[in-house]
Order: structure tokens, then C-alpha cells, then sequence
């Protein structure tokens, strides 16, 4: 298998990886050790998971009409440096 530097790499990596598409992977040598073998992927590549992935599950979960300033006052305090005082 071919071997390249680390500096090749990144001098001619959109060739490189023209090449591995191709079908022709390379390992990546750093100082002269391997490391790193590059190839295809293989598989299925999972998008990433969508914001609001678990909205069914919630489904007709509703957040109080007050969710915004729930214990506003005793947050408030903990800020402020009396956690006690706002919840007496």
C-alpha cells in the first residue's frame, strides 16, 4: 500500500482523495510511523440526528403557561448570593 507524508497529505489532499474514491487507499505517515489509513467509507454514513427527533414521543406534553418565570425569584437569589432569602 502506498505510503504518504503528512505533508504531502495536506499539500495534495484533494487529489489524495480523488485517488482513495477511486479506489486506491494510502496510509499517512507522520516522521515516518503510519498514521492513518485512508480509504473509502463503507456502509451507510447516518446523517446527523434532527432537532426535534423526540417530538412524538412528547406528543401532547405541554410546558406551563408560567415555565418562563417558574422560581424566578429563588434564581434570582441564588445569583445574588441568597438562595434562602427569595424561598422564606
Amino acid at each position: 500500500m502506498r505510503t504518504v507524508s503528512l505533508v504531502e497529505a495536506k499539500t495534495h489532499l484533494s487529489s489524495l482523495v480523488d485517488q482513495v474514491a477511486a479506489g486506491n487507499p494510502f496510509v499517512v505517515t507522520k516522521h515516518g510511523r503510519p498514521v492513518a489509513l485512508m480509504t473509502t467509507v463503507t456502509g451507510q454514513v447516518h446523517p446527523p440526528q434532527r432537532i426535534g427527533f423526540l417530538r412524538e414521543r412528547f406528543e401532547g406534553f405541554e410546558l406551563p403557561s408560567d415555565f418562563d418565570s417558574m422560581m424566578a425569584e429563588e434564581i434570582q437569589g441564588m445569583f445574588e448570593g441568597n438562595p434562602h432569602e427569595a424561598s422564606s
